[in-house]
């Protein structure tokens, strides 16, 4: 995770993504490394603005998202950089407009784990979430999809 426009320090975003990470590990086959070496890293994750040049898919043109991940096997995570992040919940509820970004990350690795959208409001899949908001434990319906697309062997 690297570029100008991180809007904290590393070291208190990387137990954000960690834990992120945790919750989808739990009900699916996956283990999850952090890595800072480029050539090996699987999954990419930056923060962008606006029109920028690293980010195939500007947030300018994509209205008012909050991030957006790529498939397999692209396996990056882009977080719109204009937004005001959180990272403390108490801070979140002080904060008008302000964004949970553990509860972003946690349904922008769904995607990255091939994950759609879902109709159920309370699965972490659901394609919106308000300010203010903090959503981060998985849903019964999110939980069933990923076991759906990796069935854990016997």
């Amino acid at each position: 995770m690297e570029n100008e426009h991180i809007p904290f320090p590393i070291a208190d975003l990387r137990p954000v993504f960690r834990e992120a990470f945790e919750t989808w590990a739990s009900p699916s086959p996956f283990d999850f490394t952090q890595t800072s070496i480029e050539r090996i890293a699987q999954l990419h994750i930056g923060f962008y603005k606006g029109q920028d040049l690293d980010c195939p898919i500007p947030f300018d043109d994509l209205g008012d998202f909050l991030a957006h991940a790529f498939y397999p096997p692209s396996g990056t995570l882009h977080i719109n950089a204009d937004k005001i992040w959180a990272i403390d919940p108490k801070i979140l509820k002080n904060t008008e407009e302000s964004y949970d970004l553990q509860s972003v990350a946690v349904h922008e690795i769904g995607h990255l784990l091939g994950l759609d959208h879902s109709r159920i409001p309370e699965a972490i899949m659901y394609p919106t979430l308000d300010s203010q908001a903090r959503k981060v434990e998985l849903h019964g319906d999110d939980i069933a999809r990923i076991n759906f697309m990796y069935p854990r062997s016997s």
